[in-house]
């Protein structure tokens, strides 16, 4: 099962590479940004994190409160509209990086289980409080997950 999940992440992913700005080209920007390994767990975690949170938010997927160059509000809670994909995953990948997310941060170095890792998003202050579930959607559903469009 491992083996084949592995296959098919594999497919997605070369796939996902000629089409822009989808959720799996998201998570191995983020993941290559963060110097962490592009792992199927560690893409999974991702997505999943990316599904729980199904931000509407220009160029972050994740919903970070980053304040970055040319950012704008997005909603009342001070998520940001990022006016590029580089700026949303810079301004992302500074906020994981801070103290909050160490856990978070720790197992995707080790390429911990993506729902050891969904665990500890939903955890975490970030607030996406259904990313086990969430990451078990993208498990099973993962074409969908993996190509849906950032916007």
């Amino acid at each position: 099962m491992a083996r084949s999940f592995a296959i098919v992440l594999c497919v997605v992913l070369w796939l996902s590479a000629v089409s822009a700005d989808t959720r799996c080209q998201w998570a191995s920007s983020i993941l290559v940004a963060l110097n962490l390994p592009k792992s199927s767990n560690n893409v999974l975690a991702m997505l999943g994190w990316m599904q729980g949170e199904g931000s509407p938010c220009r160029n972050n997927p994740l919903d970070t409160t980053e304040n970055y160059s040319g950012a704008t509000n997005c909603n009342s809670a001070g998520v940001k509209n990022y006016p590029s994909m580089a700026s949303g995953v810079a301004a992302t990948v500074e906020t994981i990086r801070l103290s909050y997310y160490k856990e978070i941060v720790h197992d995707l170095a080790i390429s911990a289980d993506a729902i050891t890792t969904a665990a500890a998003i939903a955890a975490s202050p970030w607030g996406t409080h259904d990313a086990v579930s969430a990451t078990e959607y993208c498990r099973s559903h993962l074409s969908e997950c993996c190509s849906h469009a950032v916007v």
